[in-house]
């Protein structure tokens, strides 16, 4: 009976471990949560309906939260954006101008008005010193001594910018409503249009370097260019949900999420998308919750949160990744990979395959010239039978090659992606 036991603590675990790459975690507020910031794998914050902040100590086990007070009675209500420049000097920028600002490490928030009657949505700083906000009629804020004086830059644009990010002290870039994207190189004193094919509106933009960078918006619509904004190209399409945010940690790892707030009987739908390539390929990820997500932030490849509607915070140490989940089968006396299921298939499928030994095992999808388009499992996995599904959304029809590797066995086995 103890060996029993053993045996299914053991599968509990494995299941625990593998069955889900993100996780939710109880924030205790059910208001909506737009923006998220960690300064590591403990010390986090999330913002965002009713002034309120949250903040955690140990990765987000347990959140504490604290309602702020909008300054002289302004009507704002709602808290757009969280970014800390510093262990100590954080920001925190809201509609109606307000803004929000710690040097002692949240303990305590002192409120100003940088932008009266205008709604401010993004915010970005090089250093500690310099720093950018977006908002609603073209507005963009910039200061360069720490907050101190926040002057009003000029803009040839009237539409809402939404987002916002420098990758240094002199070149940046601004997105907002219409696809509109602005970019500087001199630190904002001049703005100009960037001549893009970009419709619709567009949530946010990130660049890791002077050249690489990605917009993303509606109908989760992710466009990245190479050369500094000049010519864009598309990288996913054809979601109907809208992304929101964005944040990449490098020039390959990347998460857009987004999803649609309940409207009436309609619930509410989530999406997370992730990209190891830099964007070549993205992938849908399992977000467990039925909310949509507007804020992620991740401070490495492997650990990030994400915040959205009704409170909801989801968590990962593993990238989102959702790796395998042991399946109940007889064991053979050497690994074994079987044929896919459904196949043909359309959008996902699920791969199976056991090994009898505690072995590193790799699972990767390829097309027909043999290039590699995802990694389904990399890891030591104990004995067992296993099921990982792979969502092929960003993929073209086609058939693919799906390789299992471990140091005694390897296989391959076709799959056909039909649309």
């Amino acid at each position: 009976m103890l060996v029993r036991l053993l045996l299914i603590s053991t599968l509990l675990h494995i299941v625990e471990l593998h069955a889900q790459g993100w996780r939710e975690q109880q924030s205790g507020v059910a208001s909506t949560l737009s923006s998220t910031f960690f300064l590591d794998h403990l010390r986090g914050w999330a913002a965002g309906e009713y002034l309120r902040v949250l903040h955690t100590t140990n990765g987000g086990v347990t959140w504490s939260a604290t309602d702020l007070n909008a300054p002289l009675q302004l009507p704002s209500y709602f808290l757009s954006k969280i970014l800390f420049t510093s262990d100590q000097e954080g920001w925190i920028f809201g509609y109606d101008g307000v803004t929000f600002h710690t040097s002692d490490g949240g303990v305590q928030w002192l409120s100003s008005v940088i932008g009266p009657g205008r709604d401010l949505y993004d915010a970005a700083f090089v250093g500690t010193d310099s720093g950018w906000v977006v908002g609603d009629n073209g507005v963009i804020l910039a200061t360069t001594n720490r907050g101190l004086n926040w002057n009003r830059q000029t803009t040839p644009t009237s539409r809402w910018l939404s987002g916002v990010s420098f990758a240094d002290r002199m070149n940046g870039w601004a997105v907002g409503d219409h696809g509109i994207v602005l970019s500087t190189s001199d630190g904002g004193n001049r703005w100009t249009i960037k001549a893009t094919d970009v419709c619709g509106w567009l949530a946010d933009v990130q660049f890791v370097n002077r050249q690489t960078g990605w917009v993303n918006g509606d109908s989760a619509s992710i466009y990245t260019t190479s050369d500094g904004g000049t010519t864009w190209i598309l990288q996913s399409k054809g979601f109907a949900l809208t992304s929101w945010g964005m944040h990449f940690v490098d020039a390959l790892n990347g998460w857009v999420v987004g999803g649609t707030p309940q409207n009436g009987s309609t619930p509410a739908s989530s999406l997370v998308l992730h990209t190891a390539d830099g964007g070549v390929h993205w992938q849908r990820q399992v977000s467990v919750v039925q909310a949509c997500v507007f804020g992620v932030h991740f401070t490495d490849r492997d650990i990030g949160w994400a915040v959205g509607d009704q409170g909801k915070i989801i968590h990962t140490s593993n990238g989102g990744l959702t790796f395998v989940t042991p399946r109940v089968g007889v064991l053979t006396d050497e690994a074994e990979l079987l044929q896919n299921y459904p196949n043909p298939f359309n959008p996902s499928t699920t791969l199976s395959f056991s090994t009898p030994h505690s072995s590193f095992i790799i699972l990767k999808v390829y097309d027909l010239l043999g290039r590699e388009v995802a990694t389904l499992v990399n890891e030591e996995i104990r004995p067992g039978s296993y099921e990982v599904n792979w969502d092929a959304t960003s993929f073209a029809s086609g058939v693919y090659l799906y390789r299992l590797e471990t140091e005694r066995f390897v296989e391959t086995k076709k799959l056909i992606l039909i649309r």
